[in-house]
């Protein structure tokens, strides 16, 4: 969804496949609303974050930028799905920034020549690749964001920098944010608010519980991937991969476990055991028990408050 309006609705990809053809993967679930007011909704995994921009390619720049920054996370291009006025269509969203139309059989030509998606920043309107996380004109963080504010932001001076939604899915197998960012309590104001950071509770069934941060990676002796934690188990079996799953915490406080490839798995342990797709990221609930190979690991939620 580039900043003015395609004829993404009326294009056809062609559907054969060929070796560059790449499938984007259904999950995370994006839909993007877009109202001709410069208003709409990005719907990700069912929650609805209202948006509002000051024109409607504002706000398809914006949401394309927020699109972008799930695909850095996860280091894969993900798909979104637009209502734009009467149109509706299907997009690849790159980490590079690169926007494709979606063939009917959901893949994208990774050769394909493009041009990085681009717009103004929100506060001093120079233009410059969605990719960026700061405005390399004014320095305003996010310069895409087209969140719309909530009662108490409208009240809040411009100039004072506010606690902005973490990154939706850094907690989903990728990079940047860690630990489901540190936010706001309820009506505190930044000065008071008691600041929560989202933690882990490991209990494996050879040794005692530990905590640990809301990013880790586990093996045998895993590699810290995109600056996570690594926790090393033991393996009797040696079923256990060195480096065998990530595990985080998004931004609505949900676990999240993603299976590197490994050659044994990881299994959720409950009334109907399953075995996660490999390399597509898993939520859980709270308390889960999972197989890592031949390690059992219960995984549970906690937080950790400081002033």
């Amino acid at each position: 969804m580039n900043s003015t309006k395609t004829n993404h609705a009326t294009e056809r990809h062609h559907t054969r496949a060929d070796a560059s053809d790449y499938r984007v993967q259904a999950w995370p679930r994006l839909k993007a609303v877009v109202n001709p007011d410069g208003t709409g909704t990005l719907i990700v995994n069912g929650t609805h974050h209202p948006c509002k921009a000051a024109s409607v390619d504002a706000l398809r720049t914006g949401m394309t930028a927020r699109a972008v920054t799930y695909a850095r996370t996860l280091r894969r291009p993900v798909r979104m799905d637009v209502t734009d006025g009467p149109d509706a269509y299907r997009l690849a969203i790159r980490p590079e920034g690169y926007v494709q139309l979606l063939s009917d059989t959901g893949t994208i030509n990774l050769h394909e020549n493009l041009l990085v998606s681009e717009g103004p920043c929100r506060r001093c309107g120079h233009a410059q690749p969605v990719t960026l996380e700061t405005c390399s004109a004014c320095d305003v963080r996010e310069p895409f964001s087209v969140k719309a504010p909530t009662g108490a932001e409208r009240q809040a001076s411009p100039e004072r920098e506010t606690v902005t939604e973490v990154d939706a899915l850094a907690a989903v197998g990728g990079a940047s944010t860690a630990n489901a960012h540190e936010h706001l309590a309820s009506g505190a104001s930044t000065d008071t608010a008691t600041l929560r950071t989202a933690t882990l509770l490991l209990a494996f069934d050879a040794k005692r519980s530990m905590r640990v941060p809301g990013r880790v990676v586990l093996g045998r002796n895993p590699d810290p991937i995109d600056g996570r934690h690594p926790v090393a188990a033991v393996s009797p079996g040696r079923e256990l991969s060195r480096t065998h799953a990530t595990i985080d915490v998004d931004e609505m406080s949900r676990i999240c476990v993603t299976d590197l490839g490994t050659l044994n798995g990881v299994t959720i342990l409950d009334a109907s055991p399953r075995q996660l797709i490999a390399g597509e990221p898993t939520l859980i609930d709270s308390g889960t028990r999972l197989l890592f190979g031949d390690v059992e690991c219960t995984i549970t939620l906690a937080f950790e408050e400081r002033p």
